[in-house]
């Protein structure tokens, strides 16, 4: 999922054409459209129910601090005036996390007291 939210980011740089805009669309949707839906399986699954608070706070302090994004955004745009070094401050953001998620332990096993 990084690895296509940098290739939408790539896409976008400079003036893309209809047809670049429209895959960056595609693989930005493929890459952010359901996360938020799926955040809390994938920390049970990964990391178990034991650990969900934590692993979950965690996230979020790093979600919170995205929030500074579209400042820093618009600072760099008037500096700049232009967004193509928002985009590679994004995907250097973006490809350790990637790299990260390889690493990721298995998802947890499944017992028959976690079901109930």
């Amino acid at each position: 999922m990084s690895l296509f939210l940098c290739a939408a980011l790539l896409l976008y740089q400079g003036t893309p054409a209809r047809t670049e805009l429209l895959a960056a669309a595609i693989l930005q949707g493929i890459a952010t459209g359901g996360i938020m839906h799926m955040t809390g399986n994938a920390y049970a699954s990964r990391f178990g129910t034991q650990s969900f608070g934590r692993v979950l706070g965690l996230a979020n302090l790093f979600t919170m601090m995205g929030s500074f994004g579209s400042l820093l955004a618009g600072w760099l745009f008037d500096l700049t005036h232009t967004y193509d070094y928002v985009f590679w401050l994004l995907i250097a953001f973006q490809l350790p996390c990637a790299i990260a998620m390889y690493w990721l332990p298995p998802p947890a096993k499944v017992g028959q007291d976690d079901l109930l």
